[in-house]
């Protein structure tokens, strides 16, 4: 099964070189032909995760979003608003969570990582997270 790439994997350091592709040089025996299949190679096997297109965002959501403040859910961590985004006009699910509320930040940053990499039909969709100084906002389908 196919990994997928993060960030930190593009870092490059000259040390590296070992653990990389063998990318063909320009020299006598390497040919575009072989140069482009390598590249094809290594374009088959890249994976781009979810996670890396979710915005986090620190500062006013109200920039962003209209939110109707009459609730429409709560759950364990904080309450469910409406919220339409300007730009798109669509809307969204925006979970409003008091910081103080979060007991365990670990368990909970745990868990908004598993939804920024979830994708499946029977699980909602984290779009943005959004971040102020009491609250933190949850994006979701």
């Amino acid at each position: 099964e196919k990994e997928s790439i993060y960030l930190e994997d593009f870092n490059y350091k000259e040390e590296d070189d070992e653990d990389r592709h063998d990318i063909p040089h320009n020299s006598a025996s390497s040919t575009d032909k072989d140069i482009r299949k390598h590249v094809k190679k290594i374009i088959s096997e890249f994976i781009v995760s979810k996670e890396l297109f979710i915005k986090q965002r620190i500062g006013d959501i109200t920039k962003y979003y209209e939110i109707d403040q009459t609730p429409i859910g709560k759950g364990s961590f904080g309450v469910v608003y409406m919220g339409i985004e300007k730009d798109t006009l669509e809307k969204r699910a925006i979970k409003k969570i008091e910081k103080i509320n979060i007991r365990n930040k670990k368990r909970f940053f745990t868990e908004v990582q598993c939804l920024k990499t979830l994708d499946h039909p029977n699980i909602i969709k984290l779009f943005e997270l959004y971040e102020d100084e009491r609250y933190i906002y949850l994006v979701q389908e």
